[in-house]
């Protein structure tokens, strides 16, 4: 059950980014919110666990968003692998660092939406301010990314907890 926690928070945050984000009046503030999973699961988790997790849920939402398929399983990919080379150099828990990788979680996947777009000739399609919207979603990544990847560890090890306490229960009967 080590995918268990991470499988329902990321079905959970894809179901609420796709669903319930794009009507909320504030919609061009909102991020991806799994980027802050990818980070979290590059910093606690082993290669081959996160690795899974998220290929997974990188098809989910290209499934499931709308935008051009390959773009968030190619930026999920390259977040996670760029987690786990920092996390040979520097300390990672580090609050700048969690600051600064999703600054760049944010600002290389709406590089990678722009050169989609471009590449279709969708550009002009694309609403207002390209450059405020991404400032905005960068700054709003910032404040909040390092806080998710605080709770997801927490919550995570509260499932944990959860976990081992049900399953030595049920061995004793």
């Amino acid at each position: 059950m080590k995918y268990g926690f991470y499988a329902i928070t990321g079905i959970g945050l894809i179901l609420f980014q796709t669903t319930i984000c794009p009507g909320l009046p504030f919609y061009f503030f909102c991020y991806d919110l799994l980027l802050p999973v990818v980070i979290s699961a590059g910093i606690y988790r082993s290669p081959r666990e996160g690795i899974l997790g998220v290929l997974v849920l990188g098809f989910l939402m290209d499934q499931l968003s709308g935008a051009p398929f390959g773009l968030y399983i190619t930026t999920y990919l390259w977040l996670f692998l760029a987690v786990k080379l920092a996390r040979r150099f520097i300390h990672v828990k580090n609050l700048f660092f969690l600051v600064l990788i999703s600054a760049v979680g944010v600002v290389m996947e709406n590089t990678l939406m722009l050169i989609s777009a471009f590449l279709q000739g969708t550009e002009d399609r694309m609403y207002g301010s390209i450059a405020n919207t991404i400032v905005w979603q960068t700054v709003v990544a910032s404040a909040t990314a390092p806080l998710m990847v605080s709770g997801l560890e927490y919550l995570s090890g509260k499932w944990n907890r959860w976990l081992a306490v049900r399953s030595s229960g049920e061995r004793k009967c």
